[in-house]
């Protein structure tokens, strides 16, 4: 299975790296995340954000010189890429990029004309989610103070009010019980493999002693990982923030 996950990867990446910027290649990245189980489900996201992340940026460099459509492309694929992989702040940033690449090449014709509506749907993602740095960056310098100032009333009206304030209450905590969840699946999936290929003589206490082992063991070893997910989603962010990459 781990071979077979492995294998596909590496033909998404020789995809990345040919440039092939279209649907079948997200089609490849979408078979590779269908996995039977959900340590490897995790394990392959991880790998494959850091991939896309990385790609990213060696892309949106070579593409500088390009034509509109080109870069328009390319950026789009990596805005659903990003959104296959549940990599939100990737997403959002390469979303902005394509949006300021719309609205300024293609004032007239195309049907690639920004509306309005699509700002303030970005807009709320974007507060949504927390990036605030994301929200505002659409808006002329000398308003971002009056606007960042504006979102964090609205965020602390959120809190207070009794109604709209927990639906941004209730979104963290479900976030926060699914990843709980998933965790606590990975830990007992491991224990149950464990169990399984301990020998039938091998004794009660001696079971008990090397999973609580075991466990304590991989709490530890997982938080690098997740710590990892962290530090590594600023990578395209800081390629991308304040200016426009094409302005």
């Amino acid at each position: 299975m781990a071979e077979a996950i492995s294998e596909s990867i590496s033909f998404f990446r020789s995809q990345l790296e040919n440039r092939r910027f279209g649907d079948a290649t997200l089609r490849i990245l979408e078979s590779v995340l269908v996995s039977k189980d959900v340590l490897s489900l995790l394990e392959t996201r991880s790998a494959l954000r850091y991939l896309l992340r990385s790609e990213a940026i060696s892309v949106v460099r070579e593409i500088s010189q390009k034509t509109a459509d080109e870069k328009l492309c390319a950026v789009e694929f990596f805005v659903r890429a990003f959104a296959l992989v549940g990599d939100v702040e990737s997403c959002l940033a390469l979303k902005y990029e394509a949006l300021v690449l719309r609205e300024t090449k293609y004032l007239k014709g195309h049907g690639l004309q920004v509306l309005h509506e699509e700002w303030l749907t970005f807009a709320k993602d974007s507060l949504d989610n927390g990036f605030y740095a994301i929200a505002v960056k659409e808006l002329p310098v000398h308003q971002r103070a009056d606007a960042v100032s504006s979102l964090v009333y609205e965020a602390n009206a959120r809190m207070r009010d009794p109604v709209y304030g927990c639906v941004g209450a209730i979104s963290f905590l479900q976030n926060k019980v699914s990843q709980l969840q998933m965790q606590l699946a990975m830990a007992q999936a491991e224990i149950l493999c464990i169990q399984m290929q301990q020998e039938p003589s091998i004794s009660h206490q001696q079971l008990d002693t090397d999973d609580k082992s075991f466990l304590l063991h991989h709490n530890i070893a997982s938080f690098p990982q997740f710590m990892n997910f962290a530090s590594s989603s600023n990578v395209v962010q800081e390629s991308l923030k304040i200016e426009s990459l094409w302005t």
